[in-house]
């Protein structure tokens, strides 16, 4: 269920875009192509490179159906389209209502519309701090973002922080 900060943006928005990632790729291929393509595949790696990582499907998926929406949402705010990507719904329901078959899973779903003219109006669902999600370097090292306008010209190297101008 979506919480009260989003419930209003599904309503309202002109449309809702459903992105559904394939948790069984392999069966829009026969079963002994995808064998062949997989033994191909593992015959080109020698072991003296690194293989790569076979991540779950779902994850494989979901990462694949991301950068689709993220493209999505580029093409609609070029057009002068607002945008809210959510996640945290009942799927379930959703998938019960589109009548979509049970190897799909939705990662995500994105509001389409006009932008509300008093978005203030509306309850703010919670959001991380920028210094909670963003690190210079390494993990949990503080990014400091420096405006390149403030008038500062010293050129102290202060290295506890990364500096970005």
């Amino acid at each position: 269920m979506l919480g009260p900060g989003n419930q209003y943006r599904t309503r309202d928005a002109s449309a809702l875009a459903v992105f559904l990632a394939d948790l069984q790729p392999t069966k829009r291929i026969e079963r002994h192509t995808a064998t062949f393509l997989k033994g191909i595949a593992t015959t080109m790696l020698s072991d003296v490179q690194p293989m790569p990582v076979v991540e779950p499907v779902q994850a494989w998926g979901y990462k694949n159906v991301s950068l689709l929406a993220q493209t999505f949402v580029y093409a609609a705010e070029s057009n002068n389209l607002a945008t809210c990507i959510m996640e945290g719904y009942d799927s379930r329901r959703i998938q019960e209502i589109l009548s979509i078959p049970d190897r799909y899973a939705i990662p995500l779903t994105v509001a389409v519309g006009y932008e509300y003219e008093n978005e203030e109006d509306f309850e703010r669902t919670p959001r991380l701090d920028i210094s909670e999600a963003v690190f210079a370097d390494t993990f949990g090292k503080p990014l400091v973002i420096v405006d390149s306008n403030d008038g500062d010209d010293d050129d102290d190297d202060d290295d506890d922080d990364a500096k970005v101008v």
